[in-house]
């Protein structure tokens, strides 16, 4: 596939899978051996199992696209995460706070499909604004 095509898939991928939490078209998107988050996912059920989780804890969950650049099998998505943690996101009690920032995940692609994904997500500003950690002091 082309970097566009790769790019296409990455895009449909955040929007039906991660946004919607539509599964219908996963088999087109990504491979069943999907791999990613630290390994803590070797599968797409198990992706389902953990964003159908993560959805309860934050209902209205958000991933906003800002930005993609690939090259070769490789797809690199800049977007802003958002949601309100009402069920106990991050490990930590629910604060029925907002929240919102950026994560850049690196898609590697096979035979045309999502095959791993690692996610870096700025958890430090996200634990901020839902009060698990004091703000940075203004200059």
């Amino acid at each position: 596939m082309s970097i566009e095509e790769n790019k296409e898939v990455v895009r449909r991928y955040i929007e039906e899978i991660l946004n919607n939490l539509d599964y219908s078209n996963a088999d087109e998107l990504a491979d069943k051996d999907f791999f990613g988050m630290g390994g803590t996912i070797t599968s797409i059920e198990e992706h389902k199992q953990y964003f159908t989780d993560q959805r309860e804890k934050i209902p209205d969950i958000r991933n906003n696209l800002i930005e993609m650049i690939a090259e070769g099998d490789k797809v690199v998505a800049i977007s802003m995460v958002s949601g309100t943690d009402v069920g106990g996101a991050f490990n930590h009690p629910p604060t029925d706070k907002y929240f919102d920032c950026k994560v850049i995940a690196v898609y590697t692609f096979r035979d045309g499909k999502i095959a791993k994904g690692e996610i870096l997500t700025d958890a430090i500003t996200a634990y901020q604004q839902l009060g698990f950690y004091p703000p940075l002091p203004e200059e």
